[in-house]
């Protein structure tokens, strides 16, 4: 009884797992996710770099942001499986306050998410902005596209 009662408990943390995956962008379409956002608006890509894969929950490791972040995180610890790895772009752009803004407001209201680490602002010339915003997508792949 105690076992089947575990299975059931794990098939429910399974698909939590798989829910909050598929609302989160595929690491391997990050790059084309941000790039498509450029097109839409007239903002100069600077730069753009992937980070280090890392697991959550690991020592070292950067914690997902927002309450649902850490309970998914929670969950997979719970479910023995390999672990919810965190990846990572840093992205550079330049444009206007307000193209720049707007960029940011468009990357929310995505159906599909990104996670924010951190976002820097600064103005270049006025009225040229520089912003680097660094973004993350949780998975439970550990496979990684690199730039």
């Amino acid at each position: 009884q105690r076992l089947a009662q575990i299975k059931q408990e794990l098939a429910t943390v399974g698909g939590r797992l798989a829910t909050f995956e598929a609302g989160m962008v595929p690491p391997a379409r990050v790059q084309a996710f941000l790039e498509g956002l450029l097109a839409r608006r007239s903002i100069e890509l600077l730069g753009l770099k992937t980070l280090p894969v890392t697991q959550v929950g690991t020592p070292g490791s950067t914690e997902p942001a927002g309450a649902k972040g850490k309970a998914v995180a929670a969950d997979a610890a719970q479910a023995g499986g390999d672990g919810i790895y965190q990846h990572g772009m840093e992205i550079r752009l330049a444009g206007s306050y307000n193209d720049l803004l707007g960029y940011l407001a468009e990357l929310e209201r995505m159906p599909q998410q990104l996670m924010w680490n951190s976002v820097s602002f600064s103005v270049e010339k006025y009225p040229r902005n520089v912003m680097v915003l660094r973004v993350y997508t949780l998975s439970l792949d550990r496979n990684w596209l690199v730039v």
